[in-house]
């Protein structure tokens, strides 16, 4: 497995994250599996899903035990958490409300990543940043993030925070794919020039990459998340694997080769408008094996 820094902040992720969407509808002997399976392949960025029901962040809470300190977990704020007006949105109060709901149902004093999604026409964007900047000084966050942003609102999310000493984001996740390259346009190059870590989650996948995956024997999941490790801006892609089974099929996309004739059919043209900040340089990375 291979890592890389988290942006501009000192703590590094592996390259291949989870995404735990599939803890909704398992039990918990196959829950322990997945995330073991993951955990044991050098994967340490783990993403709690978020949901109304909080079941999938229940079953995580269980399962990762003593695990916990391995890895860095990532939860998230996007869903109506009840039926009460106040219960949405990004306001202090709900900020507040949905993250201690988050950390009892994760059985953890704090996450590492507290990531706000979209935005929130109601609340204006200094009170989000004053919310996530209160959780981070109660040590119930170590970092914040945003993601379904536009790259204009983030850099003024940024701005905010810089104006006013707050907590700023470290990191933006996205959709981003061989064939879903909207984030190229104006998201990639923000990431790059603010040094600010990019998840990405699957794009959109056609025929395209259904195509090189039957040339290479492979699923087109494994090629799309071996097509996100290879691009520059991407920090860690995430793996949300369809059950059990396909949890090692999809991490070993990490040692997929693509081809240069087949990796330049996925490529294709960059979105209109792409260009790569001058001066941006490769991420820190580092190189390692699980044992």
């Amino acid at each position: 497995m291979e890592y890389r820094q988290l942006g501009a902040a000192g703590a590094f992720v592996s390259r291949i994250g989870l995404d735990t969407a599939t803890l909704e509808g398992v039990d918990q002997q196959a829950a322990e599996r997945l995330v073991g399976t993951a955990l044991d392949a050098g994967v340490t960025f783990v993403q709690a899903a978020e949901s109304a029901s909080g079941r999938a962040e229940e079953v995580l809470g269980r399962v990762l035990g003593d695990r916990r300190r391995d890895i860095v977990l990532a939860a998230g704020l996007r869903s109506r958490h009840g039926v009460a007006p106040h219960r949405t949105g990004q306001s202090r109060l709900h900020v507040s409300q949905a993250l201690d709901d988050t950390l009892r149902r994760l059985r953890t004093d704090h996450v590492d990543l507290y990531r706000v999604h979209g935005v929130d026409p109601c609340t204006p964007v200094e009170e989000t940043l004053l919310a996530l900047d209160d959780a981070v000084h109660q040590g119930k966050v170590r970092y914040v993030a945003c993601s379904g942003l536009a790259a204009w609102r983030v850099t003024k999310a940024l701005g905010v925070s810089a104006l006013h000493g707050l907590a700023a984001f470290v990191a933006v996740e996205s959709p981003y794919g061989p064939e879903d390259r909207q984030a190229e346009r104006d998201l990639v190059p923000m990431v790059m020039a603010e040094n600010l870590a990019l998840v990405v989650t699957a794009g959109t996948a056609g025929t395209t990459t259904a195509g090189v995956a039957a040339a290479l024997g492979a699923t087109p999941a494994q090629v799309a998340l071996a097509w996100q490790l290879t691009r520059q801006a991407v920090t860690c892609a995430l793996a949300t694997p369809a059950g059990v089974d396909d949890t090692a099929a999809l991490l070993a996309a990490a040692d997929l080769s693509l081809p240069e004739e087949l990796r330049s059919r996925l490529d294709g043209p960059p979105a209109p408008g792409f260009a790569a900040p001058a001066g941006s340089g490769e991420p820190a990375t580092l190189l390692a094996r699980s044992a």
